[in-house]
């Protein structure tokens, strides 16, 4: 079973695990920063989710980076973390369809979603185009 989706939310409020059984996600982070709590609460969920691997762009990535670190630690939980600054969005999509494919207990990474939080959620769209030309 192989998937990828495409979530906006525009708080963390809207999160809910794109999927049922283990799976990546691409975290998108557009617009005004948000606060360290908001921020650790949504880290917080997402590793209670079945993401075993965790990739993040934008605005504050490696913030974002530690506090899934420390979310995986506090649930005793394995999640591979990676953050991509000054990457282009091609780059980061390459990354998590060409490089992502195991969890750290060597599971098999088939299930995968690109996320955006915040901004209007138009650079899902770009990130389907970008797909798209990958695979022609």
């Amino acid at each position: 079973m192989s998937a990828l989706s495409f979530v906006h939310l525009n708080d963390v409020s809207e999160f809910k695990p794109p999927f049922d059984h283990d799976y990546a996600l691409l975290l998108l982070i557009e617009g005004v920063p948000l606060g360290s709590e908001l921020r650790k609460e949504l880290c917080g969920k997402i590793v209670a989710s079945k993401c075993q691997y965790f990739l993040c762009s934008g605005s504050e990535c490696s913030l974002w980076d530690d506090d899934v670190d420390w979310a995986a630690i506090e649930q005793k939980k394995d999640v591979i973390t990676t953050w991509h600054e000054n990457e282009t969005l091609q780059e980061v999509l390459y990354f998590l369809t060409d490089h992502v494919k195991k969890s750290m207990d060597d599971k098999t990474i088939d299930l995968k979603c690109v996320m955006s939080l915040g901004g209007d959620g138009s650079i899902l769209g770009r990130c389907k185009e970008i797909m798209k030309e990958m695979k022609a």
